[in-house]
């Protein structure tokens, strides 16, 4: 990581190349995952960072930046392309609600007595991490998107509130609320989990 911070010390605000992009992108890139997750769960998150990036690499020439240091050119990437992800993964939200409209139509009409397609979350992954209480990891699970997404750039990530909100288009004290709720949850998951 000290090699990428280097490399964006070299990198000369308002330019950006390729090389520079993927010094820049993979020190971002967990923060990016998180990002999508709050828009599109955790299975389709890196989907929408994959299609963020093509987007990005095509309109290089479109980010521009006004800092002179390293650490400021990497925070002004760092939101322009949680910018493109969340569009992205905004995108392809729309076109999943989308394509599910069009299966319940097409079921509505060939089989009225059908079940109907809902719109559910995608099942997340059930192995956050494998030392992890599973009743825990289930807790982290339930969790809804947003609220797990500002959880774990806080807790994870270990971002400030102010970049969180940033991150995630929400007032700063929206995301204290959101990490304050998810840990109240988690809490008292934790405390069945050891009395229980």
């Amino acid at each position: 990581m000290a090699d990428d911070h280097h490399q964006a010390a070299t990198i000369a605000p308002g330019t950006l190349d390729a090389g520079a992009f993927a010094a820049l992108l993979e020190n971002c890139y967990a923060t990016l995952i998180y990002t999508a997750a709050a828009e599109v769960g955790r299975n389709d998150a890196e989907d929408a960072v994959q299609r963020a990036t093509l987007t990005a690499l095509t309109r290089l020439d479109r980010f521009t930046s006004k800092p002179n240091d390293a650490e400021a050119f990497q925070a002004a990437f760092r939101k322009w392309m949680a910018t493109i992800v969340r569009n992205e993964a905004r995108n392809m939200r729309r076109s999943a609600t989308r394509h599910r409209l069009r299966l319940r139509k097409v079921a509505d009409q060939t089989a009225p007595n059908a079940p109907a397609v809902t719109n559910t979350r995608d099942d997340m992954d059930r192995n956050i991490d494998r030392d992890m209480d599973p009743k825990l990891a289930a807790a982290v699970d339930a969790l809804p998107d947003r609220r797990r997404s500002c959880l774990l750039l806080r807790v994870v990530m270990g971002h400030s509130y102010a970049h969180i909100a940033t991150l995630l288009e929400l007032p700063e004290a929206t995301a204290r609320s959101e990490v304050y709720r998810a840990r109240e949850a988690l809490l008292r998951v934790a405390q069945e989990v050891t009395h229980g």
